[in-house]
């Protein structure tokens, strides 16, 4: 039978095991499952803050690819893991805010099964018409709107995606009436308003710089709460006359739930570093993004209101997945 005193020893001993344990941390190298295939923006961005954490970590920090489902594949696999640090997911709004109420059926909570480490970067799209549509600014166009309720269609990549849903929340702020036509993917939304088969569009910068310097396209306004640096002459929807919109898709690590303190300050300390440093700013700034950063229970709440927000916009437009 053990005395008092070798008890409290072996509760001392194991404390510091497990304190040794969690300031070891990370031991082998870390793997961050990415939502989406390789190569599309949610890739690239991974892999540029990947390869700098694991510099600042000292182990290497892996992208692993698991695309399906919109998301819910890798994020199924990510809320089932074992919380030690060692397999973390680069959280989007479609996995963290949007899913939960566009599907029904998603097979994890959004809050209680994740550890919200660190909010990184966002996405706006800029919403853009046809050139032939007579119209320069976004006042202009939901002026048109009213005028003929219906009349007008909007493209894009697919059901429950911030591009469509930003298209939802502007109907709803404006009071228009607006046509949605879903196209599988960017290439077939862009081609077809392109062609003029539909009026207009809300996209990422990046997928239709090329299209206003042709002519193409003419952007209206940004649906981030701040211009984006790739399009500085172009309001935010909020200056246009709508306070507080937004519309926009984020990036952000989280882990399993219950993630030690440990493990999740050394991530926070390592990311504060990596998104500090010049040079990946001012690759994400060319790359239409902007950058967020907030930790822990600041994340969280982002996260609560942009589910708030879409989870509105989804019940009003009726948008689902079956």
């Amino acid at each position: 039978m053990k005395t008092i005193p070798t008890l409290i020893l072996s509760a001392a001993l194991a404390a510091m095991a497990g304190s040794a344990l969690a300031q070891a941390w990370p031991a082998k190298p870390v793997r961050l499952v990415v939502s989406q295939p390789p190569g599309g923006t949610m890739d690239i961005v991974s892999r540029q803050i990947a390869d700098q954490l694991g510099k600042v970590l000292g182990q290497p920090v892996v992208v692993d690819n698991r695309p399906g489902a919109n998301g819910i594949i890798a994020t199924q696999q990510v809320a089932r893991a074992p919380a030690d640090g060692y397999l973390l997911m680069m959280g989007t709004g479609a996995t963290h805010t949007i899913n939960p109420y566009i599907y029904p059926k998603v097979g994890y909570d959004p809050v209680k099964d994740f550890t919200p480490v660190a909010n990184l970067v966002s996405a706006p799209n800029v919403i853009a018409v046809h050139s032939r549509v007579p119209v320069t600014g976004l006042q202009a166009l939901i002026d048109a709107a009213k005028t003929k309720p219906g009349a007008l269609n909007y493209a894009s990549p697919g059901v429950g995606g911030t591009g469509q849903l930003t298209m939802e929340l502007l109907k709803a702020s404006a009071g228009i009436d607006i046509t949605h036509i879903p196209y599988p993917g960017i290439a077939a939304s862009v081609q077809d308003t392109i062609a003029g088969r539909t009026e207009m569009v809300a996209l990422p910068p990046t997928a239709l710089l090329a299209h206003f310097q042709s002519g193409a396209l003419r952007p209206l306004a940004v649906t981030s709460p701040q211009r984006t640096a790739l399009l500085p002459d172009v309001p935010t929807v909020a200056e246009s006359g709508f306070q507080g919109f937004e519309g926009v898709a984020w990036f952000g690590i989280l882990g399993p739930a219950e993630l030690p303190p440990e493990v999740v300050n050394t991530l926070q300390q390592g990311l504060r570093q990596v998104m500090n440093m010049p040079a990946l700013r001012e690759r994400l700034a060319s790359q239409g993004l902007d950058i967020i950063y907030s930790e822990g229970a600041a994340f969280a709440s982002y996260m609560q209101k942009d589910a708030d927000r879409w989870k509105e916009v989804i019940r009003l437009s009726g948008a689902k997945v079956e």
